[in-house]
């Protein structure tokens, strides 16, 4: 809300003119803003810290100016003059189109007085509030001129609030929180920089500098109007207690294009009270705890340089995203933290995961259904219970999982290598085109496994098979040690055999007091190749 109030020797300025005076008044308007400190307009003019050096012509410049009784603000004409204003520094002269409002038979717009409009911080922001006029009609004589002129001031507040609402927080497109008055808790600052940054026709960035804040549940939500990027060097801590959470996530990101999560930070989701209270170990339809980050439906976008930490649940959840890049991330909780998969992708579509490091209690990638195209290249996984594809089959009218491709990665003491898992005598899915190669192994449990009978902490039931379809498999050059005797074992679905599975080079050692390595195979005929340190299938 806008009030004008006139100063006292704006009074008594405007009782001369109504007496004829021929007083030049044109620096003593005043107008108060809520919340805001009082701010002269005039040829100085101060708001919330940030200075422009305004003449008035330039504020009347924004008002298309119709006749001598009715006056309004254009806006498209406004949206397109304030894209060339400067942005830094001080102009030498007016901008090109306040030329289009040179009057020589009036003071204030003659071309001498445009010429000497200064402007100073004032941000390129589109106009797409509404914009108030303030209309005070009133006599001007200038005597050196010889002018007797009658003449309206018409203040328009858009230029003020473009002034006020963003030129401190926004320069040369980036949105630093902490000048929207982020400092411990930045969720409402974070909130208000990301509607400014996704408004913007032009890339912009959200900047969260370094420093340690507070951040409630939050959603970052498109589409946005330009590629957007949020910056986060400093340390984010989520809400200790799990009931402040409700919907399942902490930071969600949600339905926007060209998006960038970097910078150094790290999203702490102080997640070891929510462990303790964690019923997922006995329950399998347990209330799950918020995830620390979630991407649902973006599409070309690029997490790099970014740490998650003790997330409650899922470090990350993707879904119905295309095209999106996680690079050089870090995920890190201990081998006790309960159902804390480091990424798990669902029903997306080029998804590529390079140069990570995953070290959780659960799965370090999980692959659910309707998930195409991924690329796991680079990964290092431990602790943790390794790369998984599943589980599969759970649920009704799940998607199917084709496209599948793990390279150059090393797991290293985990509960589990690599592994396909689906549940048995539920529902029906089809999962194929899946290849691992050129996988490392450190002391690894189970390092190669297909598991159709999948039935964590005995919530299912064994009498009846995987309804759950996999072909077109390959395991190649997996190498290393293992922590048990069995280094490879696909158990198949007796319902639905596995179809086309390879395995080439297996080259794995197993020191302990078992035995030798050896493989177990059912329900399957794999093609067998290279190297085979393990004798069984």
């Amino acid at each position: 809300m806008l009030d004008l109030e006139w100063s006292d020797q704006e009074k008594e300025n405007t009782e001369n003119d109504e007496q004829g005076s021929e007083t030049d008044n044109r620096e003593n308007y005043r107008i108060e803003l809520s919340g805001r400190s009082t701010v002269e307009i005039g040829r100085s003019t101060a708001v919330d810290g940030c200075t422009a050096e305004i003449g008035r012509s330039a504020v009347e410049a924004e008002a298309e100016v119709l006749d001598d009784e009715k006056r309004y603000v254009n806006h498209e004409e406004m949206e397109g003059r304030a894209s060339n204003i400067p942005v830094e520094g001080r102009a030498s002269r007016s901008p090109a189109w306040l030329d289009d409002y040179v009057d020589e038979e009036d003071p204030y717009y003659s071309k001498d007085m445009l010429k000497e409009v200064k402007l100073v911080g004032i941000v390129p922001v589109p106009v797409t509030m509404m914009t108030t006029v303030v209309k005070k009609e009133r006599a001007i004589a200038n005597q050196k001129m010889g002018l007797k002129a009658v003449s309206s001031a018409i203040i328009s507040l858009s230029l003020l609030l473009l002034i006020t609402s963003t030129a401190e927080a926004q320069s040369n497109g980036v949105f630093d929180v902490t000048k929207y008055g982020g400092k411990e808790d930045i969720t409402e600052a974070l909130n208000n920089a990301w509607k400014d940054a996704c408004a913007s026709t032009n890339p912009s960035k959200v900047l969260i500098p370094s420093g340690t804040y507070s951040l409630r549940q939050v959603t970052l939500a498109g589409p946005c109007k330009a590629a957007i990027e949020l910056q986060v060097d400093g340390i984010l801590k989520a809400p200790v207690d799990p009931d402040q959470f409700s919907g399942g996530h902490w930071v969600d990101f949600s339905h926007v294009d060209q998006f960038t999560l970097s910078g150094s930070g790290t999203f702490d989701g102080q997640g070891n009270v929510g462990w303790s209270k964690s019923t997922c170990s006995k329950d399998k339809n347990c209330e799950g705890f918020p995830m620390n980050i979630r991407f649902d439906f973006v599409t070309n976008g690029l997490v790099r340089d970014i740490t998650t930490r003790d997330s409650k649940n899922f470090h990350v959840n993707v879904l119905g995203c295309k095209n999106l890049t996680f690079q050089h991330f870090t995920v890190s909780a201990p081998a006790e933290s309960i159902n804390t998969d480091g990424i798990h992708i669902g029903r997306s579509t080029g998804i590529y995961i390079i140069d990570t490091n995953i070290g959780t209690g659960d799965d370090c990638i999980s692959v659910g259904d309707g998930t195409e195209e991924l690329h796991v290249t680079g990964v290092t996984c431990g602790p943790g219970h390794g790369i998984s594809v599943g589980s599969l089959g759970r649920y009704p009218d799940e998607k199917p999982v084709s496209g599948i491709f793990v390279k150059n990665c090393t797991i290293s003491n985990t509960a589990n290598g690599v592994r396909i898992k689906s549940w048995p005598d539920l529902y029906g899915g089809d999962a194929s085109n899946m290849h691992f190669e050129d996988i490392v192994m450190n002391n690894v449990q189970n390092p190669v496994v297909v598991d159709q009978e999948y039935c964590p902490w005995n919530q299912c039931s064994l009498k009846a098979p995987s309804k759950v379809k996999i072909s077109d498999v390959s395991f190649k050059n997996i190498r290393g040690t293992s922590a048990t005797p069995v280094v490879v074992k696909l158990a198949c679905s007796s319902g639905i055999p596995c179809d086309k599975v390879e395995l080439a080079d297996i080259n794995l050692a197993y020191s302990g007091s078992e035995g030798p390595a050896k493989s177990q195979c059912s329900n399957v005929k794999p093609v067998i190749s290279g190297i085979m340190s393990a004798s069984g299938c």
